[in-house]
Formats: C-alpha cells, sequence, structure tokens
C-alpha cells in the first residue's frame, strides 16, 4: 500500500470513527491486496528480478485466498494476512 493510498484509508477509518476503536470491535477493515501475491515460481522470479513480471495483472494475485479471508471476516472469525517478502517474492 503506497502512502497516499494509507492515508487516505486512515481518513476513511477516521471519518467512520472506526480509528480510536479496539480492531476486534471494529466495523471496518484495511486489507492491502500486495499481502495477498501468488508465490512467484523460479521463471516468475527470473523475470522479475529483470523487472519484466507484471505485477498489476490480476493473475499476479492469489484472488481465491483474497475472497477466503473476506468471507472468514465477513463471518467474525480471525484471520491470518499474509506478509508478502517483496525481496525474495514469496
Amino acid at each position: 500500500m503506497t502512502c497516499c493510498q494509507s492515508s487516505v484509508c486512515g481518513k476513511i477509518m477516521e471519518l467512520l470513527g472506526q480509528n480510536k476503536i479496539d480492531h476486534h470491535q471494529r466495523q471496518v477493515a484495511i486489507l492491502s491486496q500486495d499481502s495477498f501475491y501468488r508465490v512467484l515460481t523460479p521463471e516468475q522470479k527470473a523475470k522479475a528480478l529483470k523487472g519484466q513480471f507484471n505485477f498489476d495483472h490480476p493473475d499476479a494475485f492469489d484472488n481465491e485466498l483474497i475472497v477466503k479471508t473476506l468471507c472468514e471476516i465477513m463471518e467474525g472469525r480471525t484471520v491470518q494476512i499474509p506478509v508478502y517478502d517483496f525481496v525474495s517474492h514469496s
């Protein structure tokens, strides 16, 4: 998430009165799509290192995991959000 996106999300949380509420009680959650990049294959990693991999393409994301995570959040479950390593692309 870029600085501007973080600022906008923070402002939205503030305007909705969610920024001072314990995260377990919030009705709004912020998820960064960057957390849901797929782990790259060796071939894709080689392209990424050369700047030739398109991280903006929809197939770069684990959309099934995004949907599963969103459904679990809506069901009130605790979820684990992946942390993507932009150095190792995993």
